[in-house]
């Protein structure tokens, strides 16, 4: 049980199917064990229900495709917090192929099987290893799964091949956000910010890493560029309450 609530409560993917042979055997000897010992050790019955307590939010939510979705991803990162920037961007393919590849992976993705959008947009990089769509939702399809350092390295490619694009230092910057790499997130939002100045989900960003940093009163001057820009403050719990807390 510890191997499965590890892998749970981080997002770990090698953990999930294990856990839904482990999960039913613990809590089927757990019960047996707390109705019918009569001399029940203190440790032993104090650390099975912890971890039946632990166990709670792995049931209850809407399964899709593997038991990691159980968990709502608020509880154990930052990353599913703000709303992602992403407007539609002018990619082009070289093949027709490519291009019908890149649309059948995006309607996985947008059905949440992000395993297999993967795999239908490493098919489409063998024909197009340069292809800046296919790097991008290719991206947002391994972060989807916690497998973040991936999913910045294809970022990194994007942006190595064409520089010019913000979504892709806001896609990139929420990642090292999300991993802690605090001072990484806010160079690229900035950088996005340099590239276009008009979009408010940047300085809605930046304000989450600076309050997390302490720095409050950044975190509100970012909230109210935000807001000068149109951004609907009701849409974001965490900026509503920094708001409420820090700001005047």
């Amino acid at each position: 049980m510890s191997f499965c609530l590890f892998t749970k409560y981080l997002y770990h993917i090698f953990g999930d199917y294990p856990t839904l042979i482990i999960l039913p055997i613990f809590i089927i000897s757990a019960l047996v064990y707390l109705i019918t010992e009569r001399e029940k050790q203190t440790k032993l019955t104090i650390v099975t229900l912890l971890y039946l307590i632990l166990s709670i939010p792995l049931f209850g939510f809407e399964f899709n495709e593997s038991p990691r979705h159980y968990i709502p991803q608020s509880w154990y990162d930052r990353y599913g917090e703000p709303k992602s920037y992403v407007k539609s961007i002018p990619f082009e393919f070289e093949l027709p192929e490519t291009k019908e590849l890149n649309d059948k992976g995006i309607s996985l993705k947008n059905q949440q099987l992000y395993s297999d959008a993967i795999k239908v947009y490493e098919k489409g990089r063998k024909l197009e290893p340069k292809n800046l769509s296919l790097l991008f939702e290719l991206s947002e399809a391994h972060a989807k799964i916690n497998e973040l350092e991936t999913a910045i390295t294809l970022l990194d490619t994007a942006i190595s091949i064409n520089p010019n694009y913000p979504e892709f230092y806001n896609n990139r910057g929420l990642l090292y956000y999300k991993i802690r790499k605090d001072n990484e997130a806010i160079e690229d939002f900035e950088l996005g910010i340099k590239l276009d100045s008009t979009q408010s989900s940047f300085y809605a960003n930046l304000a989450m890493v600076y309050y997390y940093q302490d720095s409050f009163e950044i975190a509100c001057s970012k909230i109210k560029k935000a807001e000068s820009l149109g951004l609907e403050i009701t849409d974001f719990k965490l900026l509503r309450e920094i708001k409420e807390e820090h700001c005047e």
